[in-house]
């Protein structure tokens, strides 16, 4: 019976100090963002894509001007953030000693999307260009 709780022991012993140890890697958030490169390239098509259509998936642009031919010229500017936090920690405690240990990181970067879009008179996209950078 001694043992089986010396084993027993052992091996609540174990998992409580396993426990201890966690580390969150997990993947980068990024906020939500409709103007993103694939979603450019999935619902913008020359000759076909509409003036209300480009307003359904992007929303209004933050610039709207018109050029030296007397057409639309859209442009949108967004900024997202993203995030990654690393945490990791472990310890072990017992009853009047113990040890503890942590440590965390976190990085961030921005990304920032312009794009430009050209209507022809009809109100249907001519021409689009895209640019994205980080910092």
């Amino acid at each position: 019976m001694f043992k089986s709780q010396v084993f027993l022991f052992s091996v609540a012993t174990c998992l409580f100090f396993v426990s201890g140890c966690a580390i969150d890697d997990s993947a980068p958030r990024e906020e939500r963002n409709a103007l993103t490169h694939g979603n450019v390239q999935l619902h913008l098509k020359v000759g076909r894509t509409t003036q209300t259509e480009v307003i359904e998936v992007f929303g209004g642009p933050d610039i709207a001007t018109i050029d030296g031919k007397g057409l639309e010229v859209w442009t949108y500017r967004r900024t997202a953030s993203v995030s990654r936090s690393v945490d990791s920690g472990g310890g072990f405690f017992l009853l009047l000693g113990g040890y503890s240990r942590s440590k965390s990181s976190s990085e961030r970067t921005d990304r920032r999307m312009t794009l430009i879009i050209k209507f022809d008179g009809n109100k249907i996209v001519r021409d689009f260009k895209s640019r994205t950078s980080s910092f």
